[in-house]
């Protein structure tokens, strides 16, 4: 007999969320080290042992960091990158 499924998920939006906070770490991960462009923090992924780790090993291609960025993120961006910059002057001055 065939296990039913949950009623209301699929198998790819509990993928999609699941990969939300490790996509929105890597974005925030590749700001902070002035890296703007979805190629060059894919090129982060494979160079930067730190950033290897918040991938969690995984090597995510630009295009899903960009359809992360564009239809995910685009509404609060630029206020999860201030709050995140408050954060840090507001540790380094601790």
């Amino acid at each position: 007999m065939r296990a039913k499924k949950p009623t209301g998920l699929s198998r790819k939006s509990v993928k999609t969320d699941r990969r939300t906070p490790r996509c929105c770490r890597l974005l925030q991960n590749g700001y902070s080290q002035k890296v703007y462009s979805c190629h060059g923090i894919e090129k982060l992924l494979r160079e930067n042992l730190p950033a290897m780790w918040l991938a969690a090993m995984q090597q995510p291609d630009f295009r899903t960091l960009n359809d992360f960025r564009g239809v995910r993120m685009k509404a609060f961006m630029d206020e999860l990158f201030e709050t995140m910059i408050q954060k840090l002057i507001a540790e380094d001055r601790s």
